[in-house]
């Protein structure tokens, strides 16, 4: 598949009014109210007293993101009922009997059900392993020692109250999560992993995550144990199948969460924005022509909001089959005319505000388009640079193909790299046809088809297993 591309006089076009326009920064804001937080990364909101907890309790690396609402769940320790909500290491539970506040959020026996769950209660008789590190404790509670590094962590990390007491030795455990081997000690509350490869000495020691594996085999999800979190559009009607999906920017941000996901289908559009979780209702879907005034065409087949950072940031390119529009999102306004010749500046004006889609991805053959309606382009997204890999581009098309283009470089230069979506993303569910691909903040990559989707890993390059999943 060959593709040949030319475009700076685009990029000189309309470079100089979005910079311009950028300086004076986006008219809108959000204010996170101090009991109530919402989490994009997994769609999940914690109220307090819960988000407190979270807060005053090692946040993140010790609790995980959440993965469920607040629910009432029957406690299997004692057959009572309590306000539950579950994180990817914990399950939090909302004891008012409690006279002292300090004891009404309790963490749930998640390291003892996580070990009755894998090994019925008793582990293998692993040969005990030796824990980095200095210092030693026998718990006459349990019998367990806790040694090294292990020990450090549970003594700076809460302790009793955090972890609970030890519940076996340390041995050498296969994690469901990776399928790598670590030192391993399963307390009543938690999990500790020894994970060497880790360059930081705080993250030698990290807590496995619990939450999601009980969660996971109570919602009996089919992923070996391990919890799907919910999608970042959890509790959001997404109407299917879509006509495309992507992210587009509240320009005058370098936040990446401050952003919107836009869905569309039958010429209207969803939203949800990224930060605060705020979401069009399932009936009130905005026309494509009010979402973007002056556009020409009622539908979308394909969408590209060019990142941070690219001479492009500003504006979406709007695809309708084989042709598009340039819309700017400082001005609010169709891109009413670009030059004859893209690598000339000074060249005369084609009127738009529709071209065809060769004038900037010139030869476009047919592989490009989708294989059902003739739709053309099923998706464009940039991915942002990670570790060594330098930004790239996507072109995707409907025979199950994505071309990828240089993203840093001016003008967006095509590589030699084109291929087949499951041998760029391994594990992939989807060959072709696919409605849309999104890349979310999250580093994690969706793929629409129908009314499922795919996810994958972009750390790893591959699919996350327990996938596709319902869109809604």
């Amino acid at each position: 598949m060959k593709v040949t591309t030319g475009k700076r006089g685009i990029l000189h076009l309309v470079a100089a009014l979005i910079l311009l326009a950028c300086a004076l920064g986006p008219a809108r804001g959000s204010v996170q109210a101090a009991t109530s937080r919402y989490f994009p990364e997994t769609g999940k909101t914690v109220n307090d007293p819960f988000l407190s907890y979270w807060t005053g309790h090692g946040g993140l690396s010790q609790q995980g993101f959440p993965i469920t609402d607040a629910q009432d769940e029957k406690n299997d320790a004692d057959g009572k009922t309590y306000l539950t909500q579950y994180f990817e290491r914990a399950r939090f539970e909302y004891h008012p009997e409690q006279s002292d506040p300090k004891f009404q959020v309790l963490l749930g026996l998640l390291g003892k059900e996580a070990l009755t769950a894998k090994y019925s209660g008793n582990p293998p008789a692993s040969p005990t392993e030796t824990v980095p590190g200095n210092g030693s404790k026998t718990f006459p509670e349990t019998g367990k020692t806790v040694t090294g590094l292990f020990l450090d962590y549970w003594n700076t990390h809460g302790g009793l109250e955090q972890q609970g007491y030890p519940i076996t030795d340390a041995y050498s455990e296969v994690n469901d999560a990776d399928g790598q081997t670590y030192i391993t000690q399963y307390f009543e509350r938690a999990r500790f992993e020894y994970h060497p490869e880790q360059n930081d000495p705080n993250a030698k020691v990290l807590l496995g995550l619990v939450g999601r594996e009980i969660y996971g085999s109570k919602a009996g999800n089919g992923t070996g144990g391990v919890a799907v979190p919910p999608p970042p559009w959890a509790g959001m009607k997404i109407p299917t199948p879509l006509d495309t999906a992507f992210i587009m920017p509240f320009v005058g941000s370098t936040d990446p969460l401050d952003a919107q996901a836009i869905f569309v289908k039958d010429g209207n559009v969803w939203t949800r924005e990224l930060k605060t979780g705020q979401s069009t209702p399932e009936d009130k879907g905005i026309p494509v022509q009010n979402m973007f005034p002056g556009l020409a065409f009622t539908n979308l087949t394909a969408a590209l909001a060019w990142p941070a950072g690219d001479p492009l940031y500003g504006t979406v390119f709007l695809y309708y089959q084989n042709v598009y529009s340039i819309f700017n999102l400082v001005t609010r306004q169709v891109v009413g005319a670009m030059p004859a010749n893209p690598l000339d500046p000074g060249s005369p004006l084609i009127p738009g505000p529709v071209y065809p889609i060769e004038t900037y991805w010139v030869s476009i053959d047919g592989g490009f388009r989708d294989s059902r309606d003739n739709e053309g382009l099923e998706a464009l997204f940039v991915l942002p640079a990670s570790g060594a890999n330098k930004s790239e581009g996507y072109i995707c098309g409907g025979n199950g193909y994505c071309q990828i283009f240089d993203a840093t470089a001016e003008g967006h230069p095509l590589t030699d790299r084109a291929d087949r979506y499951t041998v760029i993303w391994p594990g992939l569910p989807f060959v072709n046809d696919i409605d849309a691909i999104v890349p979310w903040p999250n580093g994690k990559l969706y793929f629409f088809k129908g009314d499922q989707y795919a996810v994958v890993d972009l750390a790893t390059g591959k699919a996350d297993p327990g996938y596709p999943r319902p869109i809604n």
